[in-house]
């Protein structure tokens, strides 16, 4: 049986593209350059311990991944809807008190913000619970600070306390040039849900996508070298041809014959990981460092979060740093120890097991939506591409495009 569409990549958007063809009945193959699936997601272990390469959450409210993921069998293991907070060496909790009504005072009192702070916050929760995500990626674009400043007129103190470290480790940049669309969506999905992470680590998302496909839909170690026609021509010479040719992956080399202009602007990131006897953090918070000017973002102990991301009486840490540190890895790891010292003093004695440097961790989002023209997909006849580039960095956004793209193809 021929073949109807080759798909070049196995991250999250090719995958759901395959699952979406497939059901429509389409014989699909699908040209991993790797060894494994999931693109940007994916995990490795070292010595037992479990590291995302780049540290990432699933945000269980995402409308698309609750659709083609079962969680049960991701056993997703939530973290605390709030964070601990490290502020000119002090360190104090803020949470959501509807969801954790434990750290109600704590949060009330915290220095984070004022109290009309603090209610602004509440207002703006209640907002977004209203607003359809539809309706949110309609709104007219502004810049995340621009709209923290002029629309909701929150302090500085509370922007560079808190929405900073929060957002600028979603975003990947501490500016925050990112579009309010994308602020919005990703603060309604915390308000309504929870950050997770699956008991295995984030390759159980891939994996789980992958299991779906018919054996052998997945042709791993195939890099693909150029498209021509309706064929790719593989590293190692070999020449495949379909009906169908779906890029799924943001490396614009393949596309320069028909897209010269395409590049994609994106936000790298540094993730540091490292063991020690004891957890830093009890609990399973996420850590953001809220001192101006700070090296490192924010801080996670995911042996914390689950159990299985770390050996028995072991504790994994992960620091996260946005950008691509400049330094070698021995200078960052001082640097990295040096500053959390004042407020983890076992920090010095923590052991260093790999850095992660990720050039192309998010896209730039500074204009993002949520539908998508054929012709934004479609490049020429037989020939398309999908990723969340083309909407919102986000796995739902990826997933929404690779589905998108499949539909384009059914029709065409």
């Amino acid at each position: 049986m021929p073949t109807d569409v080759i798909i070049i990549g196995a991250g999250i958007s090719g995958l759901t593209a395959a699952l979406e063809l497939q059901k429509a009945g389409k014989k699909v193959m699908v040209l991993e350059a790797t060894e494994v699936p999931g693109g940007r997601i994916s995990s490795e272990e070292v010595d037992g311990f479990i590291l995302d390469k780049g540290f990432q959450v699933l945000l269980t409210e995402y409308p698309e991944t609750k659709k083609y993921l079962d969680y049960k069998k991701l056993r997703l293991q939530r973290f605390i809807p709030g964070a601990l907070m490290l502020r000119d060496g002090k360190k104090f909790k803020v949470a959501d008190p509807f969801r954790c009504s434990s750290l109600l005072l704590p949060t009330l009192f915290s220095p984070v913000g004022s109290l009309n702070d603090k209610l602004k916050l509440l207002l703006l929760q209640n907002k977004l619970k209203e607003k359809k995500i539809v309706g949110i990626f309609k709104e007219k674009e502004k810049t995340t600070m621009e709209a923290l400043t002029r629309e909701y007129g929150f302090s500085q103190k509370m922007i560079e306390n808190f929405f900073q470290p929060f957002l600028g480790g979603i975003f990947l940049e501490n500016e925050l040039n990112t579009s309010s669309r994308m602020f919005h969506f990703v603060f309604k999905m915390f308000t309504e849900g929870y950050a997770a992470v699956p008991e295995l680590g984030m390759r159980e998302i891939p994996l789980q996508l992958a299991d779906q496909l018919k054996k052998g839909t997945i042709r791993y170690n195939n890099r693909v070298k150029e498209i021509k026609e309706n064929s790719v021509i593989l590293a190692n010479g070999d020449q495949l041809q379909a009906k169908h040719i779906l890029v799924a992956t943001e490396s614009c080399g393949l596309l320069k014959d028909y897209l010269p202009e395409v590049k994609y602007s994106c936000h790298g990131t540094t993730n540091m990981y490292f063991w020690a006897d004891k957890p830093p953090v009890r609990g399973n918070f996420l850590v953001l460092n809220s001192n101006k000017g700070s090296y490192v973002n924010n801080l996670a102990v995911l042996s914390e979060t689950s159990k299985a991301y770390a050996p028995a009486k072991k504790s994994l840490i992960s620091a996260s740093i946005n950008g691509i540190t400049e330094e070698n890895t021995q200078a960052a790891i001082q640097k990295v120890k040096g500053e959390l010292s004042p407020y983890f003093p076992q920090a010095q004695d923590w052991h260093h097991i790999k850095t992660y440097k990720i050039r192309y961790a998010l896209p730039e989002q500074q204009h993002v939506q949520h539908q998508i023209a054929e012709s934004s997909i479609c490049i020429r006849k037989g020939l398309y591409m999908c990723g969340d580039h083309l909407l919102n960095g986000s796995i739902n956004g990826a997933m929404r495009s690779g589905a998108f793209a499949a539909e384009v193809i059914l029709r065409n």
